[in-house]
């Protein structure tokens, strides 16, 4: 994967930035459930228009992304507690607090079947979430650390990008939504279902490959290759443009009932 450049430690603003990851090749199980445009808003944060739109099959999602975020917030002050002058001090508190910042239960909130003006906002929004999460990735270990390693304060001003942005972002999720028609059921073994699950593991190893630790948020829909197998066919193979760069990244995707697509993309 590209290795994205990091901020200045002078950059930093914990209170701001808010990272489960493995340093090894991942994948990515999603279990896509079919989306009905008469899903019902179960929070203040609908209208009457999610009747009506898309808006109703993205309320779990917004709800969640809401979620992850203060959780992100909270993590991001007790890191702010744990840095010291000369040193960084994690404990229990500190780890769980970050643990608490996987940002899976807004993918799988996620509705399968978006068209590119709606899955564009969506997937910008997740790639918030897991940008600022990955930032946090060395916060997994009680100890004593050097103010000065980089793991530590350097990968935390990766997130701070994405945490500015966050509430404009999922502002534009809620306007989008609201101004495209309902979405049709899609079928969890379907073509559309098994590019969500794609994108998504991308996503993950863009903020998480290696050593990446955030600062990659998606604002493209990278165009995604397809084999020519049959429409029903449980393996799927193809490659995902490697944004930044003029090169392809290789994937499998595999489904089945119980577990839905799993993803393994050949980047790291």
């Amino acid at each position: 994967m590209r290795k994205i450049g990091a901020l200045t430690v002078g950059a930093l603003a914990l209170a701001s930035v808010v990272a489960c990851a493995s340093s090894t090749p991942s994948t990515t199980t999603r279990t896509a459930s079919p989306t009905t445009s008469s899903a019902s808003p179960t929070t203040s944060s609908a209208s009457p228009t999610t009747t009506a739109t898309a808006e109703g099959a993205l309320v779990e999602f917004i709800d969640a992304a809401r979620a992850v975020d203060a959780r992100l917030r909270h993590a991001a002050d007790l890191i702010n507690g744990a840095v010291r002058p000369y040193t960084i001090v994690v404990d229990e508190r500190t780890i769980a607090a970050v643990k608490a910042t996987d940002p899976s239960p807004a993918a799988a909130a996620i509705p399968a079947g978006m068209p590119p003006t709606l899955m564009l906002p969506v997937l910008t929004v997740y790639s918030d979430l897991v940008s600022r999460s990955a930032a946090m990735r060395h916060y997994f270990y009680v100890g004593t650390f050097a103010r000065n390693d980089y793991d530590f304060l350097g990968c935390l001003a990766n997130g701070a990008p994405a945490a500015r942005r966050f509430a404009a972002d999922l502002a534009a999720v809620v306007t989008t939504a609201r101004s495209t028609p309902p979405l049709k059921a899609v079928s969890p073994t379907s073509l559309a279902s098994a590019e969500l699950a794609v994108r998504l593991e991308s996503i993950q190893l863009r903020n998480n490959c290696s050593d990446e630790c955030g600062g990659y948020v998606t604002t493209t829909l990278a165009s995604i290759v397809w084999d020519h197998a049959a429409p029903t066919a449980t393996t799927r193979s193809g490659s995902i443009a490697n944004q930044g760069t003029d090169g392809r990244i290789l994937f499998t995707a595999t489904y089945s009932p119980r577990s839905g697509w799993t993803v393994y993309l050949a980047a790291c």
